[in-house]
């Protein structure tokens, strides 16, 4: 059975490990942002969230 809510990890973590290594080799944030979607959505699934978008 999947799980309802909110997720229980750290959205900051995963903005960390994906976003501010590419803000800071200088690109946008907009261009990270797909990518930051992807690891979340990973992370979800893997705690047993259905994910729908």
């Amino acid at each position: 059975m999947a799980r309802l809510g909110y997720g229980q990890f750290s959205q900051e973590a995963i903005w960390a490990a994906t976003v501010t290594p590419e803000l800071t080799a200088g690109k946008s944030v907009v261009s990270t942002l797909p990518a930051w979607e992807r690891a979340i959505v990973n992370y979800a699934r893997a705690d047993g969230y259905e994910v729908s978008r």
